[in-house]
């Protein structure tokens, strides 16, 4: 399941995470504080600007070389094959407060390792915030926390399954095992075989799942399911488990998941220590595969998140039976990374809805011919699509052609995805500035009113403290709008920030800006600034952008090899061009059981000895008994792609065959 561009993923997030990696030595707790080190995972695997929100507690935050208490919003400690992870000091106590916790994108990050807070982008489900219990944990201890993105915090309901967060035990060494079906289709008896982990965790019997895992976030519709082993570092050697639903072999959804001896045995190393937490993701590939290609661990973790969530053509072939390939000249299957919802069993779909949406998955297809690497506008025609009727959603498409795919070309299987709804909403922006005293004006400007500074109406009102503020209302679809600041109706006016600001419109039906700015140049009291810019209406274009995805692509794997010919009887000899020949006395009658026995196997059609003959538009063809000499015979046989195979042997009629 790896490929170069799972590669090239890893390769950029080492680099971005470079800087996250702990240089410092964590500074000793001081007396009577505890710690806990709050590991965050995001399932995309793209930790850029993600920060940390806490309280009752400080973070500790390495800057320049040192690291240093900061409270609230900061960025994180550090980085492992888990994700990101906060450290974080408090005073313990059977009276401590819980410890809250929020992961949330930054809107601005700051050299001293402080944050500004994104408050429109927490990264729990519904913004919710995690309270870790403390109250256990002794002063001088340390304890690792992991939490998930999409986690429903203080909002899980344990006793139907949820949880919002993981605990490793300090004593133990710890396994955190993630399982995840993209299309919720996980199955009701899911479970664990496990064995020689602490007593409550080992399961009764084969065909008898323990049924450990909770739901710890969310995925869209689809919810993420993980479970906790543990056992003592000189019992753990002999721990293991596989995920099944408790029918046979046929029901697993991975190998044996243990630790060995010997590192690239089993799935984690054999010198972990105690309290650490080796985390494995496993995404469901169907029952009854045991190959452990869906077990991702270390380094291979980032992968996971590719083959989870990237909506691609799996780059199968016909030698496996599954992914994107042609089947034959005129039938090519198609396999997605992802399912596509049909909806055919349970969406009450009449027969002309139905054929409606067979009709638009063929229009969103399409063949084209490719030509040194570049597709051309030379298409074959879909004619219909086949997949699985019986289901609400698949990743298989069979394509029925027009015409004939020419093994002698390359050709390109396209799909391009429907454009997702963009809900209109109405909604309302409020901005709140924090400008320098003596600032005269401020006016918002960029995508949302054309990049035009100082429109009269996008000028922010003065309250008190030096906060200015503006609502605008408007119908607004989904969508991300870059802007500034300026002072006064041009750009050597502007505000002193390096990029753009990012304003990300969700679900929300009121956003809350809050910005501070400072000035490239600071405002001159008394002086005289150009006259502002003509009021601007938000046209439809500008508030309903409307992203279509970008098409994906697969070439397709043609049949290019010809029919193999393999002669399975005995022959009396070969001629100097190792051509074989079978002896013939002069004279003797025909006898039909001479003629070579062989057997024709296709890489695409298999077995095709039935199809082999002796064409008439060669010479070699005629058998003279009663003349001495060789005659050569030819065999032909044609595949279902056109690839031919020809292949001659020799009659040698001889005067006497020496008994």
């Amino acid at each position: 399941m790896k490929r170069i561009f799972t590669f090239m993923t890893l390769l950029l997030l080492t680099t971005f995470l470079g800087g996250l990696v702990v240089k410092a030595v964590l500074p000793a707790p001081k007396s009577g504080e505890a710690t806990v080190v709050v590991h965050f995972h995001k399932w995309d695997e793209n930790y850029e600007n993600v920060g940390g929100h806490a309280w009752n507690g400080k973070v500790l935050v390495e800057v320049d070389g040192a690291y240093q208490e900061l409270g609230d919003g900061v960025q994180p400690t550090g980085r492992d094959e888990f994700g990101i992870y906060f450290t974080y000091r408090f005073q313990a106590g059977a009276t401590a407060p819980d410890l809250g916790f929020i992961p949330v994108m930054a809107s601005d990050w700051k050299a001293d390792g402080t944050i500004v807070q994104d408050w429109n982008n927490k990264l729990t489900s519904g913004g919710a915030n995690v309270e870790i219990k403390v109250t256990d944990f002794a002063a001088g201890s340390t304890h690792h926390v992991y939490v998930f993105e999409g986690s429903k915090g203080v909002n899980a309901k344990v006793d139907e399954g949820e949880v919002p967060y993981f605990i490793a035990d300090p004593e133990m060494v710890n396994l955190l095992v993630v399982f995840y079906d993209p299309n919720n289709n996980y199955h009701e008896n899911l479970g664990v075989h496990s064995w020689n982990w602490i007593e409550e965790q080992n399961a009764p019997g084969w065909n008898s799942p323990l049924h450990v895992f909770s739901n710890v976030g969310m995925i869209g519709s689809a919810p993420v399911k993980a479970a906790m082993f543990k056992q003592t570092k000189d019992k753990v050697g002999s721990a293991g488990l596989l995920i099944y639903h408790g029918d046979g072999d046929n029901s697993k959804y991975t190998g044996d998941i243990k630790k060995e001896v010997t590192p690239d045995v089993g799935i984690y190393a054999a010198d972990v220590e105690v309290g650490s937490t080796t985390p494995v993701f496993v995404l469901n590939a169907g029952a009854g595969n045991a190959s452990n290609n869906n077990v991702y661990f270390g380094e291979t973790i980032p992968e996971f998140a590719v083959e989870a969530f990237t909506f691609r053509f799996d780059l199968g072939s016909f030698a496996n039976g599954a992914g994107t390939f042609a089947m034959n000249k005129r039938v090519v299957y198609t396999m997605f990374s992802l399912s596509i919802v049909t909806k055919f069993v349970t969406g009450g779909l009449t027969d002309e809805q139905k054929e409606a949406f067979k009709q638009d998955m063929i229009s969103r297809f399409s063949i084209v011919e490719v030509v040194n690497g570049e597709p051309t506008t030379n298409k074959v025609p879909i004619t219909e699509i086949n997949f699985n009727e019986f289901a609400d959603d698949t990743k298989e498409f069979i394509l029925s052609l027009g015409q004939d795919l020419d093994h002698k070309k390359q050709y390109r299987v396209v799909y391009q995805a429907p454009t997702p709804e963009q809900p209109v909403k109405q909604r309302t922006i409020r901005f709140e500035v924090t400008a320098p005293a003596g600032t005269p004006n401020v006016y918002v400007v960029g995508s949302l009113n054309g990049w035009t500074p100082g429109r009269s109406n996008w000028k922010l009102t003065k309250g008190a403290n030096n906060v200015w503020t503006l609502e605008v209302k408007a119908k607004l679809a989904p969508q991300k709008f870059e802007y500034k600041y300026v002072y006064a109706p041009d750009w050597p006016y502007e505000e002193d920030v390096a990029d753009n600001r990012e304003l990300v419109i969700g679900d929300e039906t009121t956003i809350v800006v809050s910005d501070t700015v400072t000035w490239k140049t600071a405002p001159v009291e008394g002086a005289e600034y150009p006259a502002e810019a003509a009021a601007h209406v938000l046209a439809d274009e500008e508030l309903h952008v409307i992203e279509v995805p970008e098409p994906i692509f697969a070439e397709l794997e043609l049949d290019t090899e010809a029919p193999k010919l393999i002669f399975q009887s005995d022959f009396d000899g070969e001629t100097e061009d190792g051509i074989p020949y079978i002896l013939i006395e002069r004279y003797s009658e025909w006898d039909q059981t001479l003629f070579p026995i062989f057997r024709v196997n296709d890489n695409r059609d298999g077995n095709i000895t039935n199809l082999v003959y002796v064409p008439a538009d060669t010479e070699y063809k005629v058998l003279n008994t009663g003349e001495l000499g060789d005659y050569k015979i030819l065999l032909r046989v044609t595949d279902e792609w056109g690839h031919v195979t020809e292949v001659v042997f020799i009659f040698r009629v001889v005067a006497k065959i020496k008994k």
